[in-house]
């Protein structure tokens, strides 16, 4: 049985034919106040922030708000090089406030800041790709990584060492529907509105707001003893006790080669783990020729936070075998 190592509830996942991957996200955004020498401040969309996507699709009809601190009207210029204006409504506050349709794929320009920002088609994953939710769990969407647009529980999972050469997706309309016989910027889509676009494994973006994920994959077999390795690094046997398995934790973490890791940094207690100074998880500690094991589950527990560079853990207790499955960005 796979078991979620999440610190909130796990929701049950719902298959269909298409993975809806372009969910989008509530802007949990509380703070509104601008950053120091800012020029421009977006209320909402578009979202600019480096490496995210900008939450706007092809087809939509976006109000757009803010305000310019300089008191100057902004234009957006479409990737066409028809532009519109935002003019200042508000002098008192230099504010401005615009409904635009947003009817053309690719760069749109901010002036005068010379800022950018990317609107794409909606997509829809086609199955059998294998999903990062599939793989570690449904993961809540109000964390301050996932406030950027991109909703990693729909990225697409790769195994770190496995090439995945293309992924294949539905296009849709802004009324839901599949758009046929499209010629788009990266791809085309057949007379079912199905396209097929070629990935790097190494870069987590692949259009708008869909994103690859890799994960690495230990296998111990039931006793504990270790046989296998998707980053290709060999672990030392664990042993398999009362339900759980046990591993020598702080070479499990060197081995994991997640560079914002540092295993030195994990602490090891009677009957706690913590690592840095962050939360203490309650752990089962076995001691063996002086070596302090422990159970796999507070040790994945202890490293599940994206701030760690991390985006899902599990670990699945089969018949045969036991698997640990560890999520982490494109680029470890």
């Amino acid at each position: 049985m796979k078991r979620w190592l999440l610190v909130f509830c796990v929701v049950a996942l719902t298959f269909s034919m298409f993975v809806d991957v372009n969910a989008r996200l509530i802007d949990l955004r509380t703070n509104k106040t601008p950053a120091e020498g800012v020029k421009v401040f977006f209320d909402n969309l578009p979202n600019l922030n480096d490496g995210a996507y900008s939450g706007i699709y092809v087809g939509d009809v976006v109000k757009i708000s803010g305000r310019s601190f300089g008191g100057a009207d902004l234009k957006i210029v479409f990737p066409s090089g028809s532009s519109v204006t935002l003019p200042i409504t508000n002098k008192s506050t230099n504010s401005f406030d615009k409904t635009i349709i947003f009817d053309e794929e690719g760069t749109y320009q901010i002036l005068p800041i010379n800022k950018t920002f990317e609107v794409c088609y909606h997509v829809k994953v086609v199955l059998p790709a294998k999903l990062l939710s599939s793989i570690v769990g449904w993961r809540p969407s109000n964390d301050d990584y996932d406030k950027t647009f991109i909703n990693h529980n729909n990225a697409i999972a790769i195994e770190k060492g496995n090439m995945v050469p293309s992924v294949s997706f539905v296009v849709l309309d802004k009324n839901g529907n599949p758009i046929p016989n499209l010629v788009a910027k990266k791809f085309s889509t057949n007379e079912f509105g199905i396209a097929t676009i070629h990935i790097n494994q190494n870069s987590s973006a692949i259009y708008g707001d869909l994103r690859c994920v890799q994960y690495k994959r230990f296998v111990f077999d039931r006793s504990g003893h270790f046989t296998y390795a998707s980053n290709e690094k060999k672990l030392k046997d664990g042993f398999f006790d009362s339900g759980h398995l046990f591993i020598d934790a702080k070479e499990f973490l060197a081995v994991l080669s997640i560079s914002s890791i540092n295993a030195n940094k994990f602490e090891i207690g009677d009957k706690y783990v913590i690592y840095e100074n962050r939360l203490a998880f309650p752990a089962i500690i076995r001691e063996e020729n002086g070596v302090k094991y422990v159970d796999a589950e507070s040790v994945l527990t202890s490293i599940d936070t994206r701030t760690l560079g991390v985006f899902g853990t599990a670990i699945d207790y089969q018949n045969d075998k036991i698997v640990i499955y560890v999520a982490c960005s494109a680029e470890e």
